[in-house]
């Protein structure tokens, strides 16, 4: 299968500049015959990789050409395939894939449907090239390039303000992050004099014999914490987080897209890429873990009092996510790839369920204008319940067995921070569960809430609906490949893709335990949120009175926006505008003006000498030769004595 990489990212870019050159003026409303046909191909050459890959229990590459020759400095494009990489070309291409079926009932009638089935498969090339890169500055190039097509799709509505806001805000936090990002690609071609991943001279042997080859450990932990700075921005964590709720503004196909497949699972992707520099620096790996789990708890608290049922989805994804980070933070790399891989496929379902309800409600994105819409959309009804109990972790679905082992995980780890990730991790899977239905209650239960005269509530059509079927199989069933515990299909595979770790063994007592307290958590959520709203023996509004205060900063998302609005936003405005009034305006344009002004004015009483009278002309020329005279007579009257 080495030959045939390039076909995975080929196909969908193929499909992209098909549509782009050709869309507007030919193909238009059929863009989407191009897209599906090629990213589905891409999908079955990716899956034929993966059964390569999966039989030989060996990694497959291919040189495609060189791309910066310069003496001892040589980047070549290369497309590398292991287990890791393997198993996220199938996550990518199969959520990608049905994102891309479900787009074409969602975006239908849209005037830039052509353009929107370009840039769907440009993302999907974009995230190809990221995990099949095999150096660090290819991986930084389409890092970057999928970042450019988050920016795209956020805003792919540009005509509404919000959604331009919601893309520049997405653009600019991750250039943050992209900073700390670039730093650490510096700083690691600094140390190791190399870019490339693998080999005898690659970053990751040198890593992992730094000690023997006088590398400081402490310029791992400064590439560790550089290169995770990235991660924050691209994965959604503390402090870089407040971009991704925003992106709900684009279309609901982009916010599956980028919540369950490509952007930001890319963050994550990169630490486990790198994992031999991080098991190298403890330092490096308690940044990752209390990151991780602060964000992990927080999103989750926000989500419980938001009411657009898009946000309170993509804090479940920002709360998950924090999940992965700790998982990686505290030595759970297989679990943290598990739950990415689970997260996908459910977090997927849900959006698309979003979408499904959106739609068949005319647009209405807030809960409480909904209520009862089971009856009207029962496919959506059942697989959305699927995808949310998956979310909040309940046996025996997906979300259950990755969810629980990162917190079995966290809790057995020599991390110092392992036990407090655990116990943080249980608590935000409470809140997961209850915020989770929160939203199907409020949505798909009690009575109707809106108007029932001018929006009458209808199920998807069958180009929405079988995506949401499809989706929903693998988040009741993909679970089980991690089964048994620590021991599973799944672990055995991506063993190869970390083999430095140390397997910790867990008792059979420790698994049941955790097992048990994870659902009983799960199902306390669930029921929580049952008594309040469908019993009626919790009055939300009441306690939400009482709480006031907490509720409001809550509802706030913590204040984060307001306070860097207030620390850097505006401070930053307040200089731009010295720099423009001032220094531009006051000195720089002052002077490069004061010069011709005053240039102005002298033509001003210069021009006055021009009568444009010949007679004057005449009068001034002999007045000039009178003067010649007298200055020449002066000049040589010493000749004349």
């Amino acid at each position: 299968m080495e030959d045939l990489l390039y076909l995975i990212p080929l196909l969908p870019l193929a499909a992209f500049v098909i549509n782009i050159l050709l869309g507007r003026g030919f193909i238009r409303d059929n863009a989407h015959w191009v897209a599906l046909p090629l990213v589905g191909a891409s999908w079955i050459v990716a899956l034929l990789v993966f059964l390569d890959v999966r039989d030989t229990e060996h990694a497959i590459s291919q040189h495609l050409f060189t791309w910066i020759p310069a003496g001892d400095f040589v980047v070549d494009v290369n497309l590398y395939v292991d287990q890791l990489t393997a198993i996220m070309l199938l996550v990518v291409l199969t959520v990608g894939f049905l994102v891309h079926v479900y787009s074409v009932g969602y975006m239908h009638g849209d005037p830039g449907f052509y353009r929107f089935f370009a840039y769907l498969p440009l993302f999907v090339f974009s995230m190809l090239m990221l995990v099949l890169a095999d150096n660090l500055l290819v991986l930084f190039v389409f890092w970057e390039a999928v970042g450019l097509c988050s920016y795209f799709l956020i805003g792919y509505y540009f005509r509404r303000r919000s959604a331009g806001n919601a893309a520049k805000k997405a653009f600019i936090v991750n250039r943050v992050g992209d900073l700390g990002f670039g730093l650490g690609v510096m700083l690691t071609f600094w140390t190791f004099g190399t870019i490339s991943f693998y080999g005898e001279h690659g970053i990751f042997e040198q890593a992992a014999h730094h000690a023997e080859l006088g590398i400081a450990g402490g310029a791992l932990t400064a590439i560790g914490i550089l290169l995770f700075i990235g991660a924050c921005g691209k994965s959604a964590q503390f402090p870089l987080h407040v971009w991704l709720p925003d992106a709900m503004e684009g279309p609901t196909p982009v916010s599956a897209l980028i919540h369950a497949a490509t952007m930001v699972t890319a963050g994550i992707y990169m630490v486990a890429r790198n994992y031999t520099i991080y098991i190298q620096s403890e330092s490096a790996m308690m940044v990752v873990a209390i990151v991780g789990a602060f964000t992990a708890f927080m999103a989750a608290t926000i989500a419980l009092t938001q009411n657009d049922i898009k946000r309170v989805v993509a804090y479940s994804t920002v709360s998950q996510l924090g999940y992965m980070a700790f998982a990686l933070g505290t030595g759970a790399w297989v679990a943290a790839i598990f739950h990415l891989m689970t997260h996908a496929f459910f977090k997927g379902l849900l959006f698309l369920g979003c979408g499904s309800v959106i739609h068949g409600m005319h647009e209405e994105q807030d809960m409480r204008k909904m209520g009862g819409l089971r009856k009207y959309m029962p496919v959506t009804f059942w697989t959305f319940l699927i995808g949310s109990l998956a979310n909040a972790g309940v046996v025996p679905l997906a979300g259950f067995w990755s969810k629980d082992e990162i917190i079995v995980g966290a809790w057995i780890s020599d991390s110092s921070f392992g036990k407090p990730a655990a116990i943080i991790g249980l608590a935000a899977a409470f809140l997961t569960a209850l915020y989770m239905f929160r939203l199907v209650f409020l949505v798909f239960f009690g009575k109707e809430r809106f108007d029932t005269e001018h929006i009458h509530p209808h199920e998807s059509g069958a180009w929405m609906a079988i995506p949401l079927v499809l989706l929903a199989i693998p988040s009741v069933l993909i679970g089980f490949v991690g089964f048994p515990p620590e021991d599973g299909p799944f672990h055995h595979f991506l063993h190869h893709a970390f083999e430095l770790v140390e397997v910790h063994h867990v008792s059979m007592t420790t698994t049941w335990t955790f097992g048990i307290i994870s659902t009983v958590v799960a199902l306390g959520g669930i029921f929580i949120a049952w008594l309040a709203y469908i019993r009626g023996a919790i009055n939300p509004a009441a306690v939400r009175e009482r709480f006031e205060g907490t509720y409001q900063f809550l509802y706030n998302k913590w204040y984060f926006d307001e306070l860097y609005d207030a620390t850097i936003v505006q401070p930053l405005r307040r200089f731009s505008m010295f720099l423009w009034k001032v220094v531009d305006e006051g000195i720089i344009d002052a002077a490069v003006n004061g010069v011709a002004t005053g240039i102005a004015a002298i033509s001003q009483r210069v021009r006055h000498v021009q009568t444009g009278l010949v007679a004057n002309y005449a009068l001034a020329i002999a007045i000039g030769m009178v003067l010649l005279v007298g200055v020449y007579l002066a000049a040589f009257s010493d000749l004349f004595q």
